[in-house]
């Protein structure tokens, strides 16, 4: 072999060893992968607050080797026009409901039933639901307010849940729009943040919330009563544009995964006191919390389970069955 075609060898393995020695390094080289991310909620709310935290805190485990630029919440885009400008690649990251994509992924809407990301994580459900999400053109990181479920909030009394919901008109999403039917009120379409004239108006009597967004919304002054108990369960999550996440070397995806999974097991144990301290702070101005009977907050529970699980199992027999199962195995 001559000295030229020794040469050309050389550098023909170098070549190879160099792009097969990690993308981590290439993206190095080829400098920062940058992203720009939106919130549907204010940037005022606890939910955003810890969506910016898990932006910087992966942004610092990746070196500068991943600029998240965070615009702001519905101010900069509509709440639910994040939805296309995500999967359409406008950003590249965002805090969702999964209630703004039900419809291409209809068993998605069993996140609010299954319990707190870490168990999902443990029994496969959480596996299932990057599944659907692709589905939608995204990929599913995790949540931010895993540990949180929601109350009823009305300005009426309920003594008998049975009775004394029929005629009210709750605000209703894709979530639980066949309970409220079912409770006998009328679901009412209202934009999160008009949740407060629609109270004061009469528009609506009550609306779903977790007791912390009561203050984070102004909302204290058109509320009279918390419904307990606490139901479903999270649904600020963070999903990347599938695209973009396909793209990433293998050593961001590792890092975003990571810091989501470490952010998740610092918020969840949070949001019993949150939770607590933010229902003391509602006791204070006046507003009373209704716990009904053993009997009748199981016949409450049950039928917001079996309406909704049964709604998701319509649309989705096959993905709704698999997530059943994991959450209530026979």
């Amino acid at each position: 072999m001559n000295e030229v075609k020794w040469l050309r060898m050389l550098t023909f393995i170098g070549l190879v060893f160099v792009l097969s020695t990690g993308t981590f390094k290439v993206a190095i080289a080829a400098g920062p992968i940058e992203m720009k991310a939106v919130a549907f909620l204010p940037t005022t709310t606890h939910e955003t607050k810890f969506f910016v935290e898990f932006i910087e805190d992966v942004q610092k485990r990746t070196q500068g080797q991943l600029k998240i630029k965070f615009l702001g919440g519905p101010e900069v885009i509509s709440s639910r026009e994040q939805i296309d400008a995500l999967q359409s690649g406008v950003v590249q990251m965002a805090l969702i409901p999964p209630s703004y994509y039900a419809k291409r992924a209809p068993a998605i809407s069993a996140k609010y039933l299954g319990g707190t990301m870490t168990e999902q994580r443990k029994n496969g459900f959480y596996d299932i639901l990057v599944e659907l999400t692709e589905k939608a053109d995204m990929r599913l990181l995790g949540e931010v307010n895993s540990g949180s479920g929601m109350y009823l909030i009305t300005n009426f009394p309920v003594n008998n849940p049975r009775t004394d919901f029929k005629g009210k008109k709750i605000r209703t999403v894709e979530t639980y729009d066949k309970f409220i039917e079912a409770l006998g009120a009328a679901g009412v379409v209202v934009p999160r943040i008009d949740i407060y004239s629609a109270m004061e108006r009469g528009v609506i009597n009550g609306f779903f919330a977790n007791a912390m967004q009561i203050f984070e919304f102004g909302l204290d002054e058109v509320v009279k009563y918390v419904i307990h108990p606490m139901m479903w369960w999270g649904g600020a999550i963070v999903n990347l544009n599938l695209d973009t996440w396909k793209k990433l070397p293998k050593e961001i995806q590792k890092a975003l995964l990571d810091t989501m999974i470490e952010k998740e097991q610092k918020w969840e144990p949070l949001y019993d006191r949150m939770d607590r301290e933010a229902r003391a702070k509602l006791n204070g101005k006046g507003v009373k919390e209704i716990k009904f009977s053993p009997e009748d907050e199981k016949w409450f529970v049950n039928l917001a389970l079996t309406k909704e699980w049964g709604d998701i199992l319509k649309d989705d027999p096959v993905n709704g069955e698999r997530l059943r199962k994991i959450s209530f195995p026979k």
